[in-house]
């Protein structure tokens, strides 16, 4: 500021002359960028977002009453596909994108400071600006990457614990669940029963069909257990044939009995699978565990259940065997079979 309080027109006189080489300082960045990190688009919105920057000191410049533009655009995203850039070209190449403009940028200034004759205050100033921007945008791209960053552990969170072939939930997720169920037992009466699917010979629709028929069974087959289940009740495939569905809530083995059936059959249905002339019959064996009493590892009752369910297929398949995990006997000791 001038001793009479307005401002020095050297301000305005630089903000011209910076505006006069905005192309420079582009085509000098772009050079460097396209050096380091590979194609830059001539329209894209990295060259965008650094003209806006750039546009920012210059009207600071021009105008005695207009703040300096503190964050740059080249961080934040904002115009249309920032944000896809920024996830595309990774942090390092834009980190030195913005140390590059702010570079060229002071140069250009000091460049234009010492034709027009501008004083060493208002190119401070000017320059200074030039650094907070940069600053600023270094910090709002740290943002952006840690929000990036979350969300990106989110979606692997639910990547895991979702079946990307039958959108089921997964065997990660069973356990969790299971092991919160298992908890819960300790505060009510009721049991809870977890109840293994296994296909019969899903091998034998392999080789015929390949990959395409055996995976339309699976979905087939995660559909209609699916459908058959409470809005509550989980749903998961836990291996390449095998799925497992938690129940809550329940008395005992003769309801995990009845339920089983239930589900064996509404899974056992024909299957059109790609290529086959007719639908293709399966048949399904399915293992029970129940359990009342706390105390126990979600593993353990999940490998019970599987084992009973395993001891039906080796029976012949198109069974269910159910095992009540609190008598802490053998699984054949405590097997209920139903065939039909």
């Amino acid at each position: 500021m001038r001793a009479d309080g307005k401002r020095d027109p050297g301000y305005a006189a630089l903000g011209e002359a910076l505006a006069a080489r905005c192309e420079e300082v582009l085509r000098e960045c772009q050079s460097r960028y396209v050096s380091t990190a590979g194609a830059f688009s001539p329209g894209g919105p990295l060259r965008h977002e650094m003209s806006r920057s750039t546009q920012s000191i210059v009207r600071w410049l021009r105008t005695a009453d207009a703040e300096p533009r503190k964050a740059s655009h080249m961080a934040q995203g904002r115009s249309s596909g920032g944000r896809r850039d920024v996830t595309r070209l990774g942090v390092t190449p834009l980190v030195e994108l913005s140390f590059w403009w702010s570079e060229v940028v002071s140069r250009i200034l000091s460049e234009e400071a010492e034709r027009l004759g501008v004083g060493a205050t208002i190119l401070h100033a000017a320059t200074t600006t030039v650094s907070e921007t940069r600053r600023a945008a270094l910090i709002e791209l740290a943002k952006y990457c840690d929000a990036e960053l979350e969300s990106l552990h989110h979606r692997l969170a639910d990547l895991a614990r979702r079946d990307p072939l039958t959108g089921l939930g997964t065997r990660a997720a069973l356990l969790d669940q299971l092991e919160l169920s298992l908890a819960r037992l300790s505060r009510q009466p009721d049991g809870i029963a977890l109840i293994v699917i296994g296909i019969d010979d899903l091998a034998a629709v392999h080789a015929r069909y390949g990959r395409p028929g055996s995976d339309a069974v699976l979905v087939e087959v995660g559909s209609h257990l699916r459908g058959r289940v409470r809005p509550g009740d989980l749903v998961a495939r836990i291996g390449d044939d095998e799925y497992a569905i938690l129940f809550e809530d329940l008395i005992g083995p003769s309801e995990a009995q009845r339920r089983a059936v239930g589900l064996r059959a509404s899974a056992a249905v024909p299957v059109q699978v790609p290529t086959a002339v007719s639908p293709v019959r399966i048949t399904v064996s399915a293992g029970a565990a129940t359990v009342r009493l706390p105390g126990k590892r979600p593993e353990d009752v999940l490998a019970q259940a599987w084992s009973a369910m395993d001891s039906a297929r080796r029976a012949g398949g198109d069974r269910v065997h159910v095992v009540e995990v609190d008598r802490g006997r053998p699984i054949v000791l405590a097997e209920r079979t139903i065939v039909g």
